[in-house]
């Protein structure tokens, strides 16, 4: 049997009392970061059994190994360093290849870093949209979010911090009327959690990885760059008359063509 197990995204506490019982007694632990999970097992008392590094290096060369031990009779949890495995973590190749061999694949549920940002944000739901990872190039990165603007209801994504100003800047300038949901280090010592306007935000990388929920706004118009140009205009108009650029932005869209 292969145990899908749901790890903390930050408070140790948060592993339930299912989730200690599995990682107790299964025969071997999958996991991304075998450093992370040791450390984790140890803050919980828990006696850590043969761990295996599975990440997105190695995962297709794990596979059979671990797959044909599990066919012997023993059992295995599959742990990422925070959160749910296979859910924008490694993960996903081992379960479908174990469903296909039909091994016995249960989840043990916990601590969600994408339920818990929506929770928080304020944001209507349903429905929302869990994006995973924005591309890292811009320019890919631009045309996810014009995207994702299409998208009916709220939208979260993850980042890593050393990348959260250039994907804000983005933000600004093709979603300028949105708000968003800044979610960073949830539910760790330095948890910090900010819902305003876009273009609020510092265009500035912050510490940790952060789950960003976007708010509902009107979608991108795929031909012809309008919602470039009126954000460019706000902005030189917020540098020469000294006001903010949301300010600047706000007046333009009360402006209605004749």
């Amino acid at each position: 049997m292969l145990f899908i197990v749901a790890t903390p995204i930050g408070n140790p506490e948060d592993l339930s009392s299912h989730a200690r019982e599995v990682l107790t007694s299964v025969d071997f632990i999958l996991c991304e970061d075998t450093r992370r999970t040791k450390r984790l097992l140890a803050d919980c008392g828990i006696m850590a059994p043969h761990l295996i590094s599975c990440n997105a290096h190695n995962e297709q060369h794990r596979v059979e190994r671990a797959l044909e031990e599990i066919k012997s009779g023993k059992t295995a949890a599959l742990v990422s360093d925070a959160g749910t495995p296979a859910v924008s973590d490694p993960g996903a190749i081992i379960v479908a290849e174990a469903h296909r061999r039909g091994i016995s694949v249960t989840p043990v549920v916990g601590a969600s870093a994408v339920s818990a940002a929506i929770s928080v944000s304020g944001f209507s739901s349903p429905p929302y949209h869990f994006l995973g990872f924005p591309p890292r190039k811009k320019g890919k990165r631009r045309d996810w979010i014009i995207e994702l603007s299409q998208l009916e209801g709220s939208s979260v994504l993850f980042e890593a911090g050393n990348r959260f100003g250039a994907l804000i800047s983005d933000l600004q300038e093709l979603l300028p009327d949105r708000e968003i949901c800044l979610c960073r280090e949830l539910t760790k010592t330095h948890q910090e959690i900010v819902r305003q306007p876009i273009l609020n935000f510092e265009a500035e990388d912050v510490l940790g990885e952060v789950a960003v929920v976007i708010g509902i706004g009107k979608p991108i118009e795929k031909e012809g760059n309008t919602g470039k140009n009126i954000k460019l205009i706000a902005n030189q108009l917020a540098e020469e008359w000294g006001i903010s650029k949301r300010e600047a932005y706000n007046m333009l869209m009360t402006i209605k063509p004749e």
